[in-house]
């Protein structure tokens, strides 16, 4: 079992693709996408341009939510705060997500055998997933706009601190950032480049909720809706053994 990291998704573009990976956007898409499902959401279609949701979303049974730099899209009907995917905002309704670099950072793992998602939320059931899987895992972190982004590399290594199997030097990198800073994960995030961001435009609340550990036990799974692009990917929520039906935001 072969352990890698990506820091960014550009980094995979022309490299073969082997066994299954983790798409991580801790600020925010993958945070929102495990609360969302964790809430009741039965499904999230991931799109990368924000007009690719509108033919699809009818505000009722099947919202819009996204952003770009930070803040809702004109005419969505959520943005990408966490905070905004409670159970009676999402139970029981589909999505369409198009944020700037999650979702896109989704469809670019679309080589891998199998794509999950990943976040400080759900990391300890991320990790126990993979390790029963005992196939090689690379986590795809999102990063900024094609920038390296602490938080996400952060997750990695908290992920892959949790299993054994041969690392390559990425991997032990991003264990080498969560070693160091195990005990300050809400710091580092409300201290990242994107953490300062989101908390000038008034969304503190949603880095710090964010930084907490362990309080989902879901591994999100990419898999084909059987509709045509853009709408041709879905992430349902794959419960883990230790499921507890834990709603998020509590």
């Amino acid at each position: 079992m072969v352990m890698d990291v990506v820091f960014i998704p550009e980094e995979i573009k022309g490299r073969k693709a082997s066994g299954v990976c983790v798409v991580v956007d801790v600020l925010r898409a993958s945070s929102s996408i495990v609360t969302a499902l964790a809430n009741g959401c039965p499904g999230i279609h991931p799109v990368a341009e924000p007009s690719e949701a509108f033919p699809m979303a009818n505000g009722s049974d099947i919202l819009a939510c996204g952003e770009r730099d930070g803040v809702r899209i004109p005419g969505y009907h959520l943005g990408n705060s966490p905070a905004e995917f409670t159970r009676e905002a999402v139970g029981g309704k589909r999505l369409v997500m198009c944020t700037t670099n999650g979702t896109r950072a989704v469809r670019a793992a679309s080589g891998y055998r199998r794509i999950f998602i990943g976040s400080f939320l759900n990391a300890a059931a991320v990790a126990s997933l993979l390790s029963r899987l005992r196939d090689d895992a690379t986590i795809i972190c999102a990063g900024q706009e094609g920038i390296f982004s602490i938080e996400d590399a952060l997750c990695a290594g908290m992920i892959l601190s949790e299993m054994k199997g041969e690392m390559t030097d990425a991997a032990a990198a991003s264990v080498s950032i969560f070693d160091r800073n195990r005990d300050r994960i809400g710091e580092v995030l409300l201290n990242s480049q994107h953490g300062r961001f989101l908390r000038q435009i008034g969304f503190a609340p949603d880095v710090a909720y964010c930084a907490r550990v362990g309080i989902a036990e879901i591994v999100p799974e990419v898999s084909p809706s059987g509709m045509p692009p853009p709408h041709d990917l879905i992430i349902r929520a794959k419960a883990d053994a230790n499921d507890s039906g834990k709603r998020c935001n509590d």
